[in-house]
């Protein structure tokens, strides 16, 4: 097909009449919002809106937006304007603001992706107003983007991704607004953001005090209500990871994990890895730079998750759609566990090598353990404590005597551990976290790591090594090996196994790579 490309600034063109005559033979014209650029076709015109979903790629199931030019073209469409709609309305139009109704026979089923409702909004741009007047119609504009991908905000991602699949581009400026329009639902005597964008939520409670935010704004959904919410949008080709966390902790992962990074401008100054800056105002510039990684051919790149208040909440959920909802929340936590003296302690080392903190829940759990005396003495004698000091030797002998005294110490000591390490990793402003402990598993610690490595290794070399550790007799070493889990035990548990078993030099390098493996995202 022979696309034809408008040069269109203001809406006293001339050429917005041919614009107009290929829209009213039932074709496809690019035309600039102030949000985004849409594919634009007769939203009443079966036929021509089908076109559209041809051109993107877009599922039937996902409905479309109505483009309106004047506020009085909207009542032919739907059946109802409850007075919360008719204040958002005459608050926000023109605007960046899309209202769902309850549609009348006017809008075909196609349209509104066989829902009974419709979406309908009234762009500000001058350019899609004067083409919408000139045609006498009401215009159906998805983005101009092939479904999936980051929408357009310039011309040229248009020209990109619909050269030869539409009959007509109109080239203008780019989109001041960036993101594309927010969308509420006015069903059933509810008030629902569907969609955020450049009409915040902030903005929307002084209108509608009441207004519910939907599910769908920060989650997956079955059925898409509006525009954007059902599948995964905007995404480049780049496999892209969305980051939540401090500034210096963004910072610190990009930089250890050596991915390129999308961020903000506050993290600028701090990283040293290559980067795109979504600058002062991210949801103009958003869509721009997911396109950009794929022109430098990145193929994995993490993007700094914004905060959530005014069109941050836009630029959220946009990202959130863009990454397929693969979120990381910081730090990135790498459980490392296994029976006592399997060489958890070398797996530690080779973490601080490569710069990151490393937590011996171990050595850790020891002062928290010092505070629970009254608990210790009741269960296990009065005599673990000998001149106010923990006899760990005479306690490990009792509290490994048998599953039930296991349990019994279990109960006593690793909730209060892990409530302890719980607060104590809240306060790391670091990108990565390395938790070495033998009991992370059965105290539940396991579930606060990204990933959770099993170091194993053969149970005569694991008796040599904790009983010279803990400086325990034969017997109370024998003790401690029988009650140990088996590496089953581990190995069901662990996303990553290492076995102990080569020289120590060897299993420090190996012990390195794996970290590596795992901090750059390397697949498995």
């Amino acid at each position: 097909m022979q696309t034809r490309v408008f040069e269109i600034y203001d809406s006293a063109n001339k050429d917005i009449s041919a614009v107009c005559e290929i829209l009213k033979n039932g074709g496809v014209v690019a035309l600039p919002t102030e949000t985004v650029y849409g594919l634009a076709a007769n939203a009443q015109n079966k036929d021509a809106v089908q076109k559209i979903f041809a051109a993107k790629g877009r599922p039937a199931d996902n409905p479309l937006i109505v483009h309106i030019a004047n506020k009085e073209e909207l009542a032919p469409l739907v059946k109802e304007i409850p007075q919360e709609a008719q204040r958002c309305i005459d608050a926000f139009w023109p605007g960046p603001f899309t209202v769902i109704l309850p549609k009348t026979d006017a809008i075909p089923p196609i349209t509104s992706g066989g829902l009974d409702t419709v979406a309908v909004r009234m762009p500000s741009n001058p350019v899609i107003n004067a083409v919408i007047s000139g045609c006498g119609f009401p215009l159906a504009a998805p983005s101009a983007n092939i479904s999936g991908k980051p929408s357009p905000t310039k011309a040229s991602h248009v020209i990109e991704d619909m050269q030869g699949k539409i009959e007509g581009i109109v080239k203008s400026y780019d989109c001041t607004v960036g993101v594309e329009s927010t969308v509420v639902s006015f069903i059933n005597g509810e008030v629902r953001l569907l969609r955020p964008g450049g009409i915040t939520l902030e903005m929307l409670q002084k209108e509608v005090p009441d207004i519910i935010v939907d599910d769908g704004v920060l989650h997956t959904v079955k059925k898409a209500l509006s525009p954007g919410m059902k599948y995964k949008h905007y995404a480049p080709n780049c496999n892209v990871t969305l980051i939540q966390g401090s500034s210096s902790a963004f910072c610190d992962f990009a930089d250890k994990s050596g991915l390129f990074a999308i961020c903000l401008k506050e993290d600028e100054k701090h990283l040293k890895n290559n980067y795109i800056s979504l600058g002062d105002n991210p949801e103009t510039t958003l869509f721009s730079s997911l396109r950009k990684l794929d022109e430098l051919g990145i193929k994995r790149a993490v993007c700094h998750a914004p905060d959530k208040s005014g069109t941050g909440l836009a630029v959220y959920n946009r990202m959130l759609r863009a990454c397929g909802f693969n979120i990381v929340k910081l730090p990135f936590i790498i459980g490392v566990t296994g029976p006592s003296g399997s060489g958890k302690t070398s797996l530690g080392m080779a973490a601080k090598n490569l710069g990151i903190t490393a937590i011996d829940c171990d050595k850790f759990a020891k002062d928290i353990v010092e505070s629970l005396k009254t608990e210790l003495c009741e269960a296990f004698g009065d005599d673990i404590y000998k001149n106010g000091k923990l006899d760990r030797a005479l306690l490990a002998d009792r509290a490994f005597s048998s599953a039930e005294d296991i349990e019994k110490l279990n109960k006593i000591t690793l909730p209060r551990i892990l409530s302890a390490l719980k607060q104590k990793i809240k306060e790391i402003e670091k990108g990565f976290v390395i938790l070495d402990g033998a009991t992370l598993i059965e105290s539940g610690g396991a579930d606060m790591c990204n990933r959770l490595i099993a170091v194993l290794s053969k149970k005569e070399d694991r008796l040599s090594r904790f009983s010279k550790r803990d400086n325990l007799n034969i017997r109370s070493a024998q003790k401690r090996l029988t009650a140990a889990k088996d590496d089953s035990f581990y190995k069901a548990a662990a996303t990553d196994v290492i076995e102990n078993t080569a020289t120590m030099e060897e299993f420090s390098k190996n012990c390195q790579e794996l970290l590596q493996n795992i901090i750059s995202f390397k697949e498995r």
